[in-house]
């Protein structure tokens, strides 16, 4: 199985370099989110979901600087994989949910782009 920062995926066929790609996007996609985010911030009135989702990400982006010898126990790596993916939910809600109240902008292109190219990777990944 394929292991980058602790994060295990399923590619275990997939090619090294598709790997590698969908492990990429997988880190960039809460700094684009935080990004489009705190430019919404800049706003009279940010609502409240822009606020959660930039905490959210920048939370998702320290858990993923920690090494991994400070999560040594299988149940804890085990516990912080379970955080990961609530922070990701959590982030993706959110991002949803400030686009919707406070409407679509350019800099939300290249977060879609990456949920899309996740999306495309994997499924070229599960499929070769």
């Amino acid at each position: 199985m394929i292991e980058t920062n602790g994060f295990s995926t399923f590619l275990n066929d997939a090619p090294p370099l598709l790997s590698l790609l969908i492990n990429l996007s997988v880190l960039a996609l809460p700094v684009l989110i935080a990004v489009a985010e705190l430019i919404r911030l800049r706003e009279p009135k940010p609502s409240r979901s822009v606020w959660l989702c930039t905490g959210a990400a920048v939370v998702l982006f320290l858990i993923w600087l920690t090494p991994l010898n400070w999560w040594p126990a299988p149940e804890a790596q085990q516990l912080r994989l379970i955080i990961i993916l609530g922070l990701y939910a959590w982030i993706l809600y959110d991002w949803y949910s400030s686009v919707r109240d406070d409407g679509f902008h350019w800099i939300d292109l290249p977060v879609i782009g990456a949920v899309c190219g996740m999306l495309g990777m994997t499924v070229a990944a599960y499929f070769s």
